[in-house]
C-alpha cells in the first residue's frame, strides 16, 4: 500500500468530484470505492489512482457523440443528411 502522505483525504476526493464530503461517505458505504484505507484515527484515505480512474473512465481517450434532430416529420430528409455529415465527421 502507498505511504499515508500520498493518499487523498475525503475532502480532496470530494473536491475532485465537485460533491460534498457526505456524498463521498455515502459512496464508500455503497461500495463505490474499493481501495480505501482507514488511519489509526479512523479517517478514510483514498488511492489517487482509483480516483483518477473514476474521473476519467475512458483512460484519457475522448469519446465523440453526434446528435442530429429535426423539428417536424416533414424534415426527415434533413435528418438523414445530418446523420451522414455526422458519420463522416466522426
Amino acid at each position: 500500500m502507498r505511504e499515508i502522505h500520498n493518499l487523498m483525504t475525503i475532502g480532496e476526493v470530494a473536491g475532485s468530484f465537485g460533491v460534498c464530503v457526505a456524498t463521498v461517505r455515502r459512496w464508500c458505504k455503497n461500495g463505490k470505492f474499493s481501495r480505501v484505507i482507514r488511519t489509526i484515527g479512523n479517517q478514510r484515505r483514498f488511492d489517487p489512482d482509483e480516483v483518477h480512474e473514476m474521473l476519467h473512465p475512458t483512460g484519457g481517450k475522448r469519446i465523440m457523440v453526434g446528435y442530429a434532430r429535426v423539428s417536424s416529420y416533414d424534415q426527415r430528409s434533413d435528418l438523414v443528411a445530418q446523420a451522414e455529415r455526422l458519420s463522416h465527421y466522426g
